[in-house]
């Protein structure tokens, strides 16, 4: 089950009307960075969110990552995510080839947006 619980600002959250939340990162070959756009891909399990669609999983936007997180042996829970909010975009991280312009219109949908 997700909690829903509200940071405080810093360079990467601006304001606006944050709300945050915690779930499971699914496990990656490389540690998560604080920033990155993740997708959902299950109840509450998120991984990094891809416009490529390399996997059949649904990808696209649902919450930016607020820690760094290594989930190279398993998956972690109780990471904190962004559910909206003002964004610096500068400290918005995409995995290639994507850019936070990919992103852009998912993420307002969703009331995040990147400033």
């Amino acid at each position: 089950m997700i909690t829903e619980e509200v940071n405080s600002y810093d360079l990467l959250i601006l304001g606006g009307n944050v709300k945050t939340s915690r779930g499971t990162l699914e496990q990656s070959e490389t540690p998560y960075v604080r920033g990155t756009v993740l997708a959902k891909l299950s109840d509450d399990l998120y991984g990094v969110c891809k416009s490529d669609h390399e996997t059949e999983v649904n990808q696209t936007p649902n919450c930016i990552l607020l820690e760094d997180v290594d989930a190279t042996e398993s998956s972690v829970d109780n990471i904190a995510i962004l559910l909206a909010g003002d964004v610096e975009t500068s400290q918005v991280v995409t995995m290639d080839p994507d850019t936070t312009d990919t992103h852009k219109e998912s993420l307002r949908a969703l009331s995040i947006y990147l400033k």
